[in-house]
């Protein structure tokens, strides 16, 4: 059964059951370390919906930001649809 399932979900499982087991049945996020974000997803979304165009520097130059950063969101974002879509 576990062939099925990867490392990082099978990882995920076993802190939400260690956080259970402590007795921390809070659901809620918890802040993590390191540098917070510069800007939201729906500030690129945003962008993206006036002009799909633009490139990453443009994006980047509106958004006060390196072309790393909003190409690293991007593909975030990215990830993240194709795993909803997979889960339908």
């Amino acid at each position: 059964m576990l062939k099925y399932f990867s490392s990082s979900r099978i990882f995920v499982c076993r802190e939400w059951f260690r956080r259970f087991k402590d007795g921390d049945f809070s659901v809620e996020d918890k802040p993590r370390s390191g540098q917070p974000k510069k800007f939201e997803d729906k500030e690129l979304e945003a962008l993206l919906e006036e002009d799909q165009s633009q490139t990453q520097e443009e994006l980047a130059e509106s958004l006060g930001v390196t072309q790393q950063a909003v190409s690293v969101r991007l593909r975030a974002m990215n990830d993240s649809k194709t795993r909803k879509l997979g889960a339908l």
